[in-house]
């Protein structure tokens, strides 16, 4: 497997910064994120040799890295996995990241209810994989209850 070139929050910033002047756009920045991601999960040794019938986690947080999350649920989805999805934080009413991986067989779930965090722990017991999508390159703070408590 090729190795991960990471790049720091600041980096991070100048290279969309670079990509807007350029014309490319934070939907296709994140459809890019969403697509890379889809396919290193389906090239992982857990996910082999087929993705059909998978289990497989998502947590997602609010942020264009939720965006990215859901965007690679959605595929993973089309490609046969089963794909359960943990709003970790509230996400705008109008979403369509969000409809488009429901649209897709994703099942979504408010993960800070009551009854998320117990549905969460109980697929925790059965997954194949675990994609966390809650906290980007914006983060700059320490996490809050009840989001602290669920990671």
């Amino acid at each position: 497997m090729e190795a991960m070139k990471l790049v720091t929050a600041a980096e991070m910033q100048a290279i969309e910064k670079n990509c807007a002047k350029s014309g490319i756009s934070v939907d296709n920045l994140m459809e890019n994120a969403g697509v890379a991601a889809a396919e290193a999960i389906r090239k992982t040794p857990k996910m082999e040799p087929d993705i059909y019938g998978k289990r497989i986690v998502a947590l997602i947080g609010s942020g264009n890295n939720g965006s990215d999350g859901l965007i690679a649920c959605r595929l993973l989805s089309t490609w046969g996995a089963r794909v359960t999805v943990f709003l970790c934080a509230p996400r705008k009413s109008s979403d369509p990241k969000r409809d488009l991986a429901e649209n897709s067989g994703v099942t979504i779930v408010d993960g800070l209810s009551k009854g998320g965090i117990k549905s969460l722990k109980s697929k925790l017991q059965t997954t194949d994989l675990v994609i966390d999508a809650v906290l980007g390159t914006g983060a700059s703070r320490p996490i809050a209850e009840p989001l602290s408590s669920l990671l």
